[in-house]
């Protein structure tokens, strides 16, 4: 018997069924919490998590039959990073998301994400280039997240999405070609820059999974 779809547990959470609203949330907690690995550690990872689900939960009535709920998520776990970085920016710290890269300002990332040497690498790199740009890198790798769907969740044309998805993984080439010295390993490394994303999304939340 398959699940029911994200939809029907909308809907049936709108009409009062708790149990399918912590379905709905369990099933896409993982995902939330590989979205802030990158960029916090484990505790504050689950932390904006949780928080980014309580958002959801407070404005459900809002949310139409027709959402597309992953997508709506990652938009409030968006505004949930952009409200932290306000917070650091009190002491000093810039906070916009197209301005601001991880590295130095965020907290060192999650240690469940990486698994080997080079997948290190990969998180430092994506950590120095804007945030907004390793979010669409991660949310086009990891989620397969089309190109309208990136545009809901960064509220911008589909045209300037594709645009800066296109400088997001030239950003990104370079900021890895900076971090290796080897010459015939960087070649390599960023050739499978993709692949090596991807793996990433392998790795999972398993032991934050509340």
């Amino acid at each position: 018997m398959s699940e029911p779809d994200d939809h029907t547990l909308l809907t049936a959470w709108r009409a009062g069924d708790r149990a399918a609203g912590s379905v709905l949330f369990r099933r896409h907690f993982t995902a939330l919490f590989r979205f802030f690995a990158t960029k916090v550690d484990d505790a504050r990872a689950s932390d904006l998590t949780q928080s980014t689900l309580l958002a959801a939960v407070e404005a459900r009535d809002r949310l139409q039959p027709d959402s597309h709920i992953r997508a709506y998520l990652f938009g409030i776990a968006r505004r949930q990073l952009l409200m932290l970085l306000r917070t650091l920016g009190r002491h000093g710290t810039p906070a916009s998301l197209s301005e601001s890269c991880a590295e130095g300002v965020l907290p060192s990332p999650s240690a469940v994400l990486v698994e080997g040497e080079r997948e290190a690498l990969v998180v430092r790199a994506l950590r120095r280039i804007p945030l907004d740009l390793q979010m669409l890198v991660e949310l086009h790798y990891w989620e397969g997240m089309p190109t309208d769907r990136l545009a809901e969740i960064f509220d911008v044309p589909r045209g300037t999405i594709k645009s800066r998805l296109s400088r997001a993984r030239t950003e990104a080439r370079r900021a890895l070609e900076r971090l290796i010295e080897d010459p015939a390993r960087r070649e390599s490394s960023v050739q499978d820059f993709g692949r090596w994303v991807r793996r990433l999304r392998g790795r999972d939340a398993s032991e934050s999974t509340p």
